[in-house]
């Protein structure tokens, strides 16, 4: 469990956290902490083994990273990662504000009551098993708002607001309230 850090000016990323256990689910929690100025991603999640990851992140801020705010990274897992983030900011990100990319493991990322703003892009799920999440949450002041490729999907609740995105690439795909 990680509560009230701060973590900035890293020569690599934030914090890194890679399930080394073979055939069990390690977990990861996140409150509270801003990952800002790292040098790559300010939190990057993975597995390279058949564990998986199953990790909460609340009430964070991922800003100025010069990759990605959060990279959820399924592509040597064979372990499934599942990442819900609820009240978080990714902002100010060279790269990406949100990362799924898997051509590995099932790998998800749920977004629920969070904003993705001023990166260049702010939402991505690239891999034929990556896929986001969105409930009630904002995607604005992105070069690109959203996009997906090689079998990627995002979801929404509809309950999401975009707005002031350069671009978005596609249509998110849409999921039944329940």
């Amino acid at each position: 469990m990680i509560e009230n850090c701060v973590v900035r000016n890293m020569t690599g990323s934030g914090l890194v956290f890679v399930a080394k256990t073979p055939d069990m689910t390690t977990q990861l929690s996140v409150s509270n902490s801003y990952f800002t100025d790292n040098r790559h991603h300010g939190i990057y999640i993975g597995t390279t083994t058949t564990g998986g990851v199953t990790a909460s992140i609340d009430w964070v801020g991922i800003c100025h990273n010069s990759e990605a705010g959060l990279f959820v990274d399924g592509n040597l897992a064979k372990g499934a990662l599942v990442v819900a983030v609820t009240d978080s900011v990714a902002a100010n990100n060279r790269v990406k504000g949100f990362l799924v990319e898997s051509s590995g493991a099932v790998s998800k990322l749920v977004l629920t009551r969070s904003t993705s703003a001023s990166n260049n892009t702010g939402i991505q799920a690239l891999g034929n098993n990556a896929s986001v999440w969105l409930a009630q949450s904002t995607v604005t002041g992105n070069a690109t708002g959203f996009t997906f490729a090689a079998g990627g999907v995002i979801w929404s609740f509809r309950d999401n607001h975009m707005s002031d995105n350069a671009f978005n690439s596609g249509v998110l795909a849409i999921s039944p309230l329940q």
